[in-house]
């Protein structure tokens, strides 16, 4: 796949969330982003290099590397007053207890890191 055909697989995937964000769904999708950023999460970032080569881009270098963001308070702090969605909902109790002292360390983290 060149770098023409992943830019647009991109776009598409961007169009896609938009699209979810803007239909009928988008409540459900909505929820579900600010959900997931209430509790954290981690992705993949990908940065790569090419080279012109014989009038072709030539991949010299690819770096994937796993990012975590923290969870957000102000994030969890709509999720509760928004009813908490179903995911909430659905957790046991000690998901929950887990869930919750996970949000309280970083919590803590961050008000060190300001301090």
């Amino acid at each position: 796949m060149n770098e023409s055909t992943k830019e647009n697989a991109n776009k598409a995937d961007k169009s896609d969330k938009a699209d979810k964000a803007s239909e009928g769904g988008g409540l459900d999708y909505l929820q579900e982003q600010m959900f997931k950023k209430a509790v954290g999460f981690s992705y993949e970032e990908v940065v790569e290099e090419f080279v012109v080569k014989d009038g072709a881009e030539v991949l010299t270098k690819r770096k994937v590397t796993t990012k975590q963001t923290p969870p957000d308070v102000s994030a969890a702090k709509i999720v509760i007053e928004t009813g908490g969605g179903d995911d909430i909902d659905n957790l046991s109790e000690a998901e929950l207890v887990a869930l919750r002292e996970r949000v309280l360390q970083e919590i803590k983290k961050s008000v060190k890191c300001k301090m």
